[in-house]
């Protein structure tokens, strides 16, 4: 696990760029900082060493001839197997090495032979192109853009990238629509778009082929969607999991002791990892404990696996949060981003360098109730925040209008999914599953690295992902609680779904942190949009989330209340300028 980046351009100054960069992402490696430069390339890497730590195996990675330079972030689960098919005489115990000699002998169609996490970059001084490339689904994170001058720079962590771009004096801008179209997504936006016009996303699955006279080429691994015979899950299951065990370290895993995690974990113990459980739990607040414990200590009992519980109180979660955000590229503001930030610094403070979490069997097996929307329009309308307008004073025309383009995108790729064979329940689980990769996959990956913890996503197996997307959606999470059959109590495989519980949209209401944020959006880039008459009769008209049954809209305007500030927050810690959003009248003058 690393943090990666490089300056492909005819720039002097190349080295100091990306040990800017790199810099910037030493949480990401603590073990090793290298810098390689060549004629007109220089590329860098920050390691984080697990699987081989000798100096042999640090990066940037020159290939048995010496043609291509690899840099790369993850793990490629196959890389035993890689190694025997390939059949060459080994310097190195890691994957690193495996990756390079892949190049070697097949260029880039190497990367359709991987299965793992992974970010690359890949320089073949041969062609002198650049490669880029990132795994379906997009567990690991590369950003890039070309400056004015036709260079390309490459980083795993959006901030690292964008305080490079300021000391280029390279625009880094928001547009108007961009931000409009934020807010009414709960600060989302299609991949590859980020909030900065100019910096991109690497997509889940695709491969960049840079070059400097050329241009940029871009393709897919292939069979990305392709549905496949309906497999053996069990098989499958066992090998995923095989797959991220590290078996000469301890290892931990992200136990909330729903039904997902809970038999990962089963399987961990059964396959004979050494490994150790951490759960989070919310302070107490009104009727609510927000508290997964009791369940997690009973699948712990039942397997003998150690537990370490993590408690986040509202001031921890106001003290951490700009922390949290430091590292963010905006997209994925939801509240939990903090309590993977404290899960990432527990893990560390025992001694963890890997951990295991269950994310990603909902999206993928489509058990979540919004991915069975009856339209694209239902589902669209799922998707926008229901009253983030209502706390803004922004042009109702300009709203609407961003609002129906938006929806035409987002309705493109829906179609374009059902254009490759599938239904539109089959499309909405797809679209879905990309929204793990600008959602919940930055959430766990910035939260645990941010601690220099690698977090591996077992149940995100390519193989497994395929053999999820090629059976019918499963809105009862049947095909999923078969694999708990024989691994954990009943009482835990008959659990409901339930997300990540947390009761910051009613601190927003009730707590100290809505305070917090009301006094900062006054001063904020946002506090000549935002309607602070709504906000103030939201904080103070005696109407309550704390009973039993509170009202949905007032749940939701503390959910807008939250991206607002997180927003705002999130601007002034990157200082990014937002474009002028206020209403403009017309004045017309008589002659």
């Amino acid at each position: 696990m690393c943090g990666i980046s490089g300056f492909f351009g005819r720039d002097d100054n190349k080295p100091l760029y990306v040990k800017s960069c790199l810099n910037e992402m030493k949480h990401r490696g603590p073990d090793d900082c290298s810098i390689a430069e060549f004629d007109e390339i220089a590329m860098g890497t920050v390691r984080l060493s697990i699987r081989d730590s000798s100096e042999k195996a640090n990066q940037p990675f020159v290939s048995s001839s010496g043609r291509w330079i690899i840099t790369f972030n993850g793990e490629i689960n196959n890389f035993q197997q890689l190694r025997h098919e390939l059949k060459r005489c080994w310097a190195t115990e890691c994957d690193t090495e495996v990756l390079a000699e892949l190049f070697e002998a097949f260029g880039k169609e190497g990367l359709q032979k991987l299965k793992g996490m992974y970010a690359i970059a890949a320089f073949d001084t041969h062609t002198d192109k650049l490669f880029l490339a990132r795994d379906f689904p997009g567990i690991k994170p590369l950003y890039w853009m070309k400056t004015k001058t036709g260079a390309y720079i490459y980083a795993s962590e959006f901030p690292a990238l964008l305080n490079t771009l300021k000391a280029l004096n390279e625009d880094c801008e928001m547009t108007k629509d961009q931000v409009y179209e934020y807010l009414m997504y709960r600060d989302t936006l299609l991949e590859p778009n980020t909030l900065i016009d100019s910096i991109k996303k690497v997509s889940p699955g695709e491969i960049l082929e840079l070059s400097l006279d050329k241009g940029v080429i871009s393709s897919k691994v292939s069979n990305v969607y392709e549905k496949k015979e309906p497999m053996d899950l069990e098989r499958l299951f066992t090998k995923a999991i095989t797959s991220v065990i590290e078996p000469k370290q301890k290892m931990g895993m992200f136990l909330s002791g729903g039904v997902d995690s809970s038999t990962v974990l089963s399987e961990l113990v059964s396959q004979g990892a050494n490994v150790e459980a951490i759960t989070l739990r919310y302070e107490k607040t009104g009727a609510f404990s927000y508290s997964e414990v009791p369940f997690s200590k009973y699948v712990c009992g039942f397997l003998n696996v150690p537990l370490h519980e993590v408690i986040l109180k509202e001031q921890d979660f106001i003290d951490l949060l700009p922390q949290a955000l430091a590292n963010q590229d905006g997209l994925s503001m939801d509240p939990t981003i903090v309590a993977y930030y404290a899960l990432g610094e527990a893990a560390e403070k025992r001694g963890l360098k890997t951990v295991i979490t269950g994310t990603g069997s909902d999206e993928i097996f489509g058990s979540y109730d919004w991915l069975h929307s009856d339209s694209i329009k239902q589902f669209d309308h799922w998707m926008k925040s229901a009253t983030t307008k209502n706390l803004l004073r922004l042009d109702d025309q300009i709203w609407k209008n961003i609002s129906d383009s938006s929806f035409q995108d987002r309705k493109h790729k829906i179609e374009t999914f059902m254009s490759a064979g599938g239904n539109l329940g089959d499309a909405i689980r797809l679209f879905g599953f990309y929204h793990l990769e600008a959602d919940a996959l930055p959430r766990v990956d910035l939260g645990t690295m941010n601690s220099s913890v690698e977090c591996r996503v077992p149940l995100l197996d390519q193989d497994f992902v395929h053999a999820a997307l090629s059976m019918p959606p499963d809105k009862e999470k049947s095909l999923f609680r078969s694999l708990s059959k024989n691994r954990i109590p009943l009482e835990i495989q008959q659990r409901p779904k339930c997300g990540f519980p947390h009761p910051v949209f009613i601190w927003m209401k009730h707590g100290q942190l809505g305070r917090v944020a009301y006094d900062f959006l006054k001063v904020s880039q946002l506090k000549d949009v935002i309607h602070f008459e709504e906000l103030d009769k939201f904080l103070n008209d005696g109407s309550s989330l704390l009973g039993r049954n509170p009202s949905a809209h007032l749940y939701d305007l503390g959910s807008s209340f939250w991206y607002l500030y997180s927003f705002a927050l999130w601007c002034e810690i990157h200082k990014v300028k937002l474009p002028n959003l206020k209403q403009r009248k017309e004045v017309y003058y008589e002659n």
